[in-house]
């Protein structure tokens, strides 16, 4: 018989395992979606319904920063709900 606290270690990890998966599709599609309006943009990461980007320019983060209302309507129609609410845009 297990003990409950081997038992909530495993669901636990299997939850936290399942949260990564989803925050990579998230970006993967996401990534599509935005390299057809800024190939040279990269998605970072995406946390807290926040996606991260990185530009290679300050011309071109401000266009995705005056463009930021469209492509998140796009990314959440592609996934049916509500989930990116903040674009934050990097330079390098």
């Amino acid at each position: 018989m297990l003990h409950i606290k081997s038992i909530l270690i495993k669901k636990h990890k299997k939850a936290a395992l399942s949260k990564n998966i989803e925050n990579d599709i998230i970006c993967s599609c996401a990534q599509k979606i935005i390299q057809k309006s800024a190939p040279e943009v990269e998605v970072l990461f995406y946390k807290n319904k926040t996606l991260y980007l990185k530009c290679p320019n300050s011309a071109l983060a401000n266009e995705l920063f005056l463009k930021q209302e469209k492509l998140k309507e796009k990314i959440n129609k592609f996934f049916k709900q509500k989930t990116v609410e903040r674009l934050i845009v990097r330079t390098q």
